[in-house]
């Protein structure tokens, strides 16, 4: 999936990464240790999806979507599934983002796995970096990252937990809203705490800006 990477970033910013850049930028410190493990194993293809459950007794069935009838792939999970779930995050991904810019990349797999390399512009668009264009990196980061995760999630717990009884929308707008704010009090919590070595783990000004626009 390197390759899906490379050329979901070039298209998306304008240059396709290193494949040393891309492992690079899965340990990034802005994403939960949970998502680092993630987009690891989306990137080596080590989900368990699609035939790996072909000759798994019992669970031969999993090797496709129950609900589209297709084979149940990552790409199918985050990006084409009509199942409840996937729809509803990524709207509301795009509601949240729409506020801070006026463009969200249409996700694809190799742009989600490679969602720590976004580049946008300054808000002057005079520069691609500064605090603005920062913050607007970090926030896609951390919603795309997240959320594609959530995603993710809620197809295992649907599948496996709930034994095909889908989330109610509810259901999943609530998760979401809270998988939001708990990274934002995660956010506050070290720009409000001071280690031994005198700085903040992060900017309080770039908390600020990050979430800025953003909150209600």
């Amino acid at each position: 999936n390197i390759q899906l990477v490379q050329v979901a970033v070039q298209s998306q910013w304008g240059k396709a990464p290193t494949p040393a850049l891309i492992w690079k930028s899965i340990r990034h410190k802005d994403l939960s240790r949970q998502v680092k493990t993630f987009l690891w194993k989306g990137i080596h293809g080590a989900h368990r999806t699609g035939k790996y459950w072909k000759h798994i007794p019992d669970c031969e069935d999993r090797e496709f979507c129950q609900n589209c009838g297709v084979t149940e792939l990552l790409e199918h999970i985050l990006i084409e599934c009509d199942s409840p779930g996937r729809g509803e995050v990524w709207s509301l991904v795009e509601k949240m983002w729409l506020k801070k810019q006026d463009y969200l990349p249409l996700p694809s797999v190799g742009g989600i796995l490679g969602c720590a390399l976004a580049s946008f512009e300054d808000e002057n668009r005079s520069k691609p970096s500064g605090l603005f264009g920062n913050s607007c990196n970090r926030l896609f980061r951390i919603m795309i990252s997240e959320s594609a995760y959530l995603i993710w999630k809620l197809r295992n717990e649907r599948v496996i937990v709930r034994v095909g009884v889908p989330h109610t929308t509810t259901e999943i707008h609530n998760r979401w809203v809270r998988l939001m704010n708990d990274r934002l009090e995660v956010d506050c919590f070290l720009a409000n705490k001071t280690p031994s070595a005198g700085r903040k783990l992060v900017s309080p000004m770039l908390v600020l800006q990050t979430w800025s626009r953003v909150l209600n």
